[in-house]
C-alpha cells in the first residue's frame, strides 16, 4: 500500500518470526538416529533493529524472511547433527550474520522421541 506516511511514532522493537518450519533432519547421538532422517521443527524470532524502520514498501530495504528459511533448510540438508544445541547455535549464526538482525532466538524441537510428551526442545537467545 502506497500513500501518506505513517504518523509520527517510536518504533519499540520490530521481529520477524518463523514459526514451526518443519523440517526432515538428521539429528541424534544413538545409533538409531544416525542413519535415518527424523523431523525437526524449527522456530526463529529475529530481532530487528529499530531505528531501521522502512516504510516505504520496498523489499530491499528489509530483512528478507525467505533468506533466513532457504539457509536454514540448507544447513540442516548439509549433514548430521549429534545435538540440538548445536544446530540452534549455526541457525543463530546465519542469523546474526544478516543485516539489520541486532539478536535472534531460535528453538528446535523433536516431536516424535518419546510418546508421553509433544516434543523434547532446545532454545538460545543470542544478540550482537
Amino acid at each position: 500500500m502506497t500513500g501518506k506516511p505513517n504518523p509520527v511514532f517510536t518504533v519499540r522493537h520490530r521481529k520477524i518470526q518463523l514459526i514451526q518450519f518443519t523440517v526432515d533432519c538428521e539429528i541424534g547421538v544413538h545409533d538409531f538416529e544416525k542413519d535415518s532422517k527424523q523431523k525437526v521443527t524449527i522456530d526463529v524470532e529475529l530481532d530487528l533493529d529499530p531505528s531501521q524502520s522502512h516504510i516505504n514498501d520496498d523489499i530491499n530495504n528489509v530483512v528478507d524472511y525467505d533468506y533466513i528459511r532457504a539457509e536454514v533448510f540448507k544447513l540442516v540438508a548439509d549433514g548430521h547433527y549429534n545435538l540440538q544445541e548445536r544446530l540452534c547455535e549455526d541457525i543463530a549464526q546465519i542469523c546474526l550474520a544478516k543485516e539489520g538482525v541486532i539478536g535472534a532466538t531460535v528453538r528446535t524441537c523433536k516431536p516424535d522421541v518419546y510418546p508421553d510428551c509433544q516434543a523434547i526442545c532446545y532454545e538460545i537467545s543470542v544478540a550482537r
